[in-house]
């Protein structure tokens, strides 16, 4: 009886420890199997679709091929990117690596949402973009992203109303220049010379008025920043510009100048392909000139970045794909296919960004363009109130203009208000 026991005892043994050994055996398989899985990385852009839809598929799939990650892309548009990104980090799934403006990015980064760059990176991969763009992206002394595509402004002008105003056929070299010429077409051609887009927050900063202090609070209302505004006051009232400019603004501009009634339009390079395709014979008249440098000789600039966000996971692959998308050679290769610049040194030592080409507006207009990088600045105001901002100093704008108010009153309002608003959200 004893010995039967023991039989099956031992059986019991055999058969339970066969088990165990058989779920380790399948554990580790599995464990082997996750191991072994391919990474999928999610990667957000802006507004690319369908025009470059080819590009991206293309790049990304250079980059699966090389690093063995896989690469979900979802291309959003411009005006829906902060509420989708904003929903996917409230339900803890947002993408690995965004493309996002300034604004933006000092927005989320503020948040503690991105993840610091600087010791992901070597200093040679630094080394690769154009300083004052890396610097554009650090805050506190940490940088949030990589700069990837970039935009600096022209003078596009119309070479028959020139003509016809007695003006020579080169754009203007300076903002007083600018209005002198647009103050003669208006005289001798009846048409408008030139309709700006106008933004304060640049406007002060290229004329050297501080917009905001140390902590954050403004201190735009002086006498230089008041004549900027009567400036503008004065140009509309002498119907040099027109009224609609503090309405209908860029887009107003861009009509006017492809209905062949703007001396001047100033605005980034790839808008010369809107003109050449809405207005051929607009076109064959059309020259472009260098933008005006500032008082300490810059330019603005415009740059898209790419920034990871700080979740667990994939932060080292993240890291990976960002350098290869903006790495010299896909950045050569986006800006064939649309007027962009490059965001990296090697970049524009490319011909493709030197060489003139007899004829070629497009290629003049690039060239042109990359000249300036330079002397460009990146002048996103780094305040997370830049709504309430832009929409005070437009108040402050349109009251100085239409109404005919003091203009150092209405910007001394502006920024009491700006400072009340900050400091009831403080105290709260």
């Amino acid at each position: 009886m004893v010995k039967r026991k023991l039989f099956y005892f031992l059986i019991r043994f055999f058969w339970e420890y066969l088990l165990i050994i058989s779920l380790c055996i399948v554990i580790l398989g599995c464990s082997q199997k996750d191991s072994g899985k391919e990474k999928t990385l999610e990667l957000w852009t802006i507004s690319l679709k369908p025009y470059f839809t080819d590009y991206m598929e293309n790049t990304i799939a250079k980059f699966e091929q090389k690093e063995g990650i896989k690469v979900k892309w979802l291309d959003i548009p411009l005006e829906s990117l902060q509420q989708k990104l904003m929903a996917s980090l409230a339900a803890k799934n947002p993408p690995d690596l965004v493309n996002l403006n300034t604004y933006f990015l000092y927005v989320l980064a503020k948040s503690g949402v991105l993840l610091p760059l600087e010791d992901k990176l070597t200093q040679e991969e630094r080394n690769r973009y154009l300083p004052f763009l890396w610097e554009a992206n650090c805050i506190g002394g940490k940088c949030f992203a990589l700069p990837w595509y970039v935009s600096t402004k022209l003078i596009i002008f119309n070479k028959k109303i020139f003509s016809k105003a007695g003006l020579p056929p080169k754009a203007p070299g300076s903002r007083e220049e600018i209005i002198k010429f647009a103050r003669k077409i208006k005289e001798r051609t009846n048409f408008y010379g030139f309709m700006p887009a106008i933004s304060l927050t640049e406007d002060f900063q290229l004329a050297n008025v501080p917009i905001l202090d140390n902590n954050g609070e403004a201190v735009f209302a002086r006498p230089e920043a008041a004549n900027i505004l009567e400036e503008y006051q004065q140009l509309i009232k002498d119907k040099v510009i027109p009224p609609e400019t503090l309405t209908e603004g860029y887009q107003g501009a861009v009509e006017r100048y492809q209905g062949d009634e703007l001396g001047m339009l100033i605005t980034g390079p790839q808008f010369l392909l809107r003109i050449k395709d809405n207005s051929p014979e607009v076109y064959l008249n059309t020259d472009v000139g260098y933008f005006p440098a500032g008082k300490k000789g810059k330019v603005p600039v415009s740059v898209m970045n790419l920034a990871i966000i700080a979740k667990e996971g994939n932060q080292k692959e993240a890291v990976k794909l960002a350098l290869f998308i903006t790495s010299p050679e896909c950045q050569v290769e986006f800006a064939h296919l649309v007027p962009v610049l490059p965001s990296t040194r090697e970049s524009l030592t490319n011909p493709f960004f030197t060489s003139l080409i007899s004829g070629d507006l497009m290629a003049k207009a690039r060239v042109l363009s990359a000249k300036q990088l330079e002397r460009g600045i990146e002048l996103t105001v780094k305040t997370t109130d830049i709504t309430l901002l832009n929409k005070l100093l437009k108040e402050a704008l349109e009251r100085t203009c239409m109404n005919g108010e003091d203009p150092l009153k209405m910007l001394s309002f502006a920024e009491e208000e700006f400072n009340k608003f900050k400091k009831e959200r403080k105290e709260k």
